[in-house]
């Protein structure tokens, strides 16, 4: 059932709007994100995707299979480049939604059925996500900026790149943002009780 919207959006407005970040990517983008607010409000959305998490594997294996080899073969490159409503377009932005759901939906059933617990590594993790989520493309950008530049593989670019990006965010949200009550509420934290009686403290001198 979700992947419908996803695929009419995608074969509605990515031929018409195909550049990165136009009304096309704003509009798959928007659906997931509403996705994400239906799904946690009906207990039955979750026992349906821990019930066919393993079919959403096969699903998205195969699909995804099916669209490397229609790159491989060169197949799919002319859809790419030249964008149309022509029907295999839009099987192939169909096939692309179904791909794309089904990942999503085989991660979300293994972390519903393998991480449904709690520990310090998880709940560390749990909080630095939306921190991490907005610092990983500015911090991708400055690092890649001068590394992409280097006469070397472009793979160990990469390494050098997604590792150095890693290391930065992660130091300057353990150092910085995660120890700061007022960074902690401009990046979506929980202010954590002590934090707030320190606050509440310093406010009464």
């Amino acid at each position: 059932m979700f992947v419908i919207p996803v695929a009419l959006i995608q074969m509605a407005l990515r031929a018409r709007f195909p550049i990165y970040l136009w009304w096309a990517d704003f509009g798959y983008w928007l659906v997931f994100f509403i996705i994400g607010y239906i799904l946690p409000a009906d207990e039955r959305f979750k026992e349906a995707i821990e019930r066919t998490g393993w079919i959403s594997l096969a699903i998205g294996a195969t699909t995804t299979f099916v669209i490397l080899l229609g790159f491989a073969t060169g197949y799919t490159v002319g859809w790419e480049q030249n964008p149309s409503y022509t029907p295999g377009y839009l099987i192939y932005q169909a096939l692309r939604s179904l791909n794309t759901w089904c990942w999503i939906a085989f991660a979300l059933a293994i972390s519903s059925n393998f991480l449904n617990f709690r520990n310090k590594i998880l709940d560390y993790c749990s909080e630095a996500v939306l921190p991490f989520y907005v610092l990983h493309q500015t911090i991708i950008l400055a690092v890649g900026y001068y590394v992409v530049q280097w006469n070397l593989n472009i793979l160990l670019k990469y390494l050098i790149i997604s590792t150095t990006s890693f290391a930065v965010i992660m130091t300057l949200y353990d150092l910085l943002i995660r120890r700061n009550i007022a960074l902690r509420f401009l990046f979506g934290m929980r202010v954590k009780a002590q934090a707030a009686k320190i606050m509440a403290a310093r406010r009464r001198d």
